[in-house]
């Protein structure tokens, strides 16, 4: 007997562009696993707490099929701790 599995994919009409920012980005959060359940571009709000591993780590969850132009990064980095950093 062969089965036959349907892909149930989910889109929020309701936003255009979904985002995580520094504080809903844990990814065991509930804001993560909505955004990792639908089809919308979402934005990720990278800052001066974002680690690589970090980041690396929440596309993996949110895109985990690698959709190209799934994410845009919205980098967010203030004078003093540019300065710091870089």
């Amino acid at each position: 007997m062969r089965r036959v599995f349907m892909l149930l994919t989910i889109t929020k009409r309701s936003a255009h562009l979904l985002w995580i920012g520094d504080r809903t980005r844990n990814l065991e959060s509930g804001h993560v696993e909505f955004c990792s359940g639908i089809q919308n571009p979402i934005a990720i709000k990278i800052g001066p707490t974002s680690t690589p591993e970090g980041v690396v780590a929440l596309v993996n969850k949110l895109n985990p099929h690698r959709i190209k132009a799934q994410e845009t990064f919205l980098v967010v980095w203030f004078v003093d701790v540019f300065g710091r950093v870089v």
